[in-house]
């Protein structure tokens, strides 16, 4: 939302700088895929949303830990504590 009204507003330099910050995210769920990182989010946040369907697998490990700390940062630490 913060993107939507900064781009609306014709605030461009905030705009931009939303657009840096959200990137790597979103380059991330393109790259591994929306039904395993949202489900790996869910997870974070303690709203088990259960594996994903065949033929699909969970993200491994190493990028759901890559995951965490892309959402740690955005939310400004609002996860809970990590048991991964």
């Amino acid at each position: 939302m913060e993107l939507y009204a900064a781009v609306v507003c014709g605030h461009d330099d905030r705009a931009d700088a939303l657009l840096r910050k959200l990137l790597p995210f979103w380059q991330f769920i393109v790259r591994h895929g929306l039904p395993r990182a949202i489900k790996a989010g869910l997870d974070f946040q303690q709203r088990p949303a259960g594996p994903p369907r065949p033929p699909l697998l969970p993200l491994p490990q190493y990028e759901t830990r890559q995951l965490r700390e892309m959402l740690t940062d955005l939310l400004a630490g609002r996860l809970p504590p990590s048991a991964v």
